[in-house]
């Protein structure tokens, strides 16, 4: 019995199904920028936390492999530049300048060839 595929991915094990390494520092970045935000640690950490639970739910909901809500693909990758976008912004604003440039880069190219390269769903006759 095979897998259903969504309309998003390039298939089983695909580019957009792998935790690729541009994707990873979303996490760490995210809530470390939003630690810097606030005054006060007891701030800080809520804010550090509040910025990861946003990323990852909006990721979950809308960007994901597996995504609650299926989006057209202008959808999806709008808010994959809205989080991994704001994670080389992020990076860039805490004085990374170069990592977040170089993480950005990555980012977009990777987009690029798992859009190119997916898998698209055969055309309804």
């Amino acid at each position: 019995m095979g897998v259903a595929q969504h309309p998003h991915t390039l298939g089983e094990g695909g580019l957009e199904q792998r935790n690729g390494p541009h994707k990873i520092p979303r996490i760490p970045v995210g809530t470390a920028w939003g630690y810097g935000l606030g005054d006060g640690t007891a701030i800080q950490l809520l804010l550090g936390v509040v910025v990861l639970a946003v990323a990852s739910v909006v990721w979950g909901l809308f960007c994901a492999p597996r995504a609650r809500f299926r989006l057209p693909l202008a959808g999806v990758l709008a808010f994959k530049a809205l989080v991994l976008g704001g994670s080389a912004v992020a990076l860039y604003s805490m004085g990374h300048s170069v990592a977040g440039v170089i993480l950005g880069a990555v980012m977009v190219v990777n987009t690029a060839l798992a859009e190119t390269f997916r898998r698209r769903p055969p055309a309804a006759s």
